[in-house]
């Protein structure tokens, strides 16, 4: 900038002859060289490879200025007319680098994207213009191309401002500062020319100054750009990890899930193969009850609902020999969806513990267990369906999973309730064993003596205010009870 304003007052003064460096040179070009390999070495460990060409700026910079004060001439052996040509020419070239540069570094898409074609013709009359030497005067070259390079200058401040990886404060430093050098170059020119009168040496110091000044501002501001990029890229690389990282603990989960699918599948299937080989054990006992129903003496309105009972329990085992879980019996069926909304009414016990006795009898026998009763004329207030659908479980886990030798069903009397128990003296269960076999989905029994439908026993207990408990010994035996309301006007002693 301070070349170029020098170049448009005396643009005679800097055709210098050659003239060997003296020891401000040797500072000044030691300082200028030693910034712009460094700048150099900088881009090429971190890239990106681009921004080298503002190392080539500086260095066309450092080339025009020894130029100017006759130190390539001096080295080159040049005579006065290379000393005369070479300062256009080393113009031509930095104005014509300088504008490309500007046009080529504003990032797209920004405002100034309508100024790269105006950018780009600027830089090729520049180009062109040190080839109008054999036919017009220095000075009718001279200064259309020193106004051009001051241009050039002044317009290298645009890329940095559409250099999206700038913080704010970092785009301000790049506006006010060339706007500040360009005002200390105006104000010691002013002053130069109007009353100080600086000598030769001293303006050769200022210019320097103000020459070294841009070119360290200039590698500042791209370097500045280049770690800038450099952060954001390394900041980019560790989000992509910590994307990978969640994406492949995501996946993990996902086998995981799968592999515990897996397991419940398998253990759904043990499960509906119990059930089914529960269910053919039912088999025998349901038909003998059947037939010893279509033979009692009691009253056809019980009779009939009691071979109602008997005809669920028979579709019901025939769900399990289908695969379909208990759960899903129940929940799935019409004949379920008639049973868990049943009406309560008044049921005899002694009933519907003969009933129970004629259904398991056959089973018990064939496994070599006592099955007994204790008849009771209590009556209760209950869904029958319902009732006999949870005794039923109770018994057949007695009988299938119990390892008893003796099963007993009977009635307790308690205030206000009746406490229909399933007793039976086989391997019992420890309290963590009974605890899992009452989780809902719990997995059928193994021959330690767990239960068979426990968990759906609690389930229809619990949805019809009834009480249900069970308690269990290892090695003493198991006793199951459900507390129903008794119909205490209708009790028979």
């Amino acid at each position: 900038m301070a070349a170029a304003l020098l170049l448009i007052a005396a643009p005679h003064a800097l055709a210098a002859a050659a003239a060997p460096p003296d020891v401000l040179d040797g500072v000044f070009y030691t300082f200028g060289i030693a910034a712009t390999i460094f700048y150099t070495a900088l881009i090429l460990v971190i890239g990106p490879l681009r921004f080298l060409s503002f190392g080539a700026f500086a260095a066309l910079m450092l080339l025009l200025w020894s130029t100017l004060d006759g130190t390539l001439t001096w080295l080159v052996g040049g005579s006065q007319r290379f000393a005369d040509s070479a300062p256009l020419v080393a113009a031509g070239l930095l104005a014509g680098f300088g504008f490309l540069q500007a046009a080529w570094a504003i990032d797209s898409p920004h405002r100034y994207d309508a100024l790269k074609p105006v950018l780009i013709a600027l830089g090729a009359c520049c180009l062109i213009i040190p080839f109008g030497l054999p036919f017009f005067s220095y000075f009718a070259l001279y200064l259309p191309m020193n106004v051009l390079v001051l241009v050039m200058l002044v317009l290298q401040v645009l890329p940095p401002l559409t250099w999206r990886s700038l913080s704010p404060q970092q785009h301000r430093w790049a506006l006010l500062t060339p706007i500040a050098m360009a005002a200390a170059t105006l104000l010691v020119y002013a002053a130069h020319f109007s009353f100080v009168g600086f000598s030769r040496p001293e303006l050769d110091v200022i210019n320097r100054a103000l020459f070294l000044g841009y070119v360290v501002f200039s590698l500042a501001t791209a370097t500045a750009n280049v770690l800038a990029i450099a952060r954001d890229k390394e900041d980019a690389e560790k989000t992509t990890l910590l994307a990978d990282k969640r994406s492949a603990e995501a996946r993990l989960a996902l086998l995981a899930a799968e592999r515990r699918y897996t397991e419940v599948q398998a253990v759904a299937a043990e499960k509906a193969r119990q059930l089914a080989s529960a269910s053919q054990d039912l088999k025998a006992p349901i038909e003998a009850l059947r037939a010893a129903l279509e033979q009692t003496a009691a009253p056809g309105n019980r009779a009939a609902r009691m071979l109602e009972a008997v005809d669920y329990l028979d579709r019901l085992a025939g769900a399990y020999v289908n695969e379909a879980s208990l759960d899903a019996a129940y929940h799935e069926s019409e004949d379920a969806e008639a049973v868990s909304g049943e009406a309560a009414e008044i049921v005899q016990l002694s009933l519907l513990i003969a009933t129970l006795s004629h259904m398991f009898a056959r089973d018990a026998d064939q496994r070599g267990v006592r099955l007994g009763t204790v008849d009771s004329g209590l009556e209760v207030i209950a869904a029958p369906l319902v009732l006999m659908r949870m005794l039923s479980n109770l018994v057949a886990n007695a009988l299938q999973h119990g390892q008893a030798n003796r099963v007993l069903i009977g009635v307790r009397r308690l205030p206000g309730e009746a406490a229909l128990q399933v007793i039976d003296d086989g391997v019992g269960m420890t309290p963590e064993a009974l605890a899992g076999h009452l989780e809902p989905g719990a997995t059928p029994a193994d021959p330690d003596g767990g239960g068979l439908g426990l968990a759906v026993v609690r389930e229809f207990a619990a949805s019809h205010g009834y009480g249900f408990t069970i308690r269990s010994m290892p090695g003493r035996g198991t006793c199951a009870e459900i507390r129903v309301p008794r119909a205490l006007r209708h009790d028979r002693v």
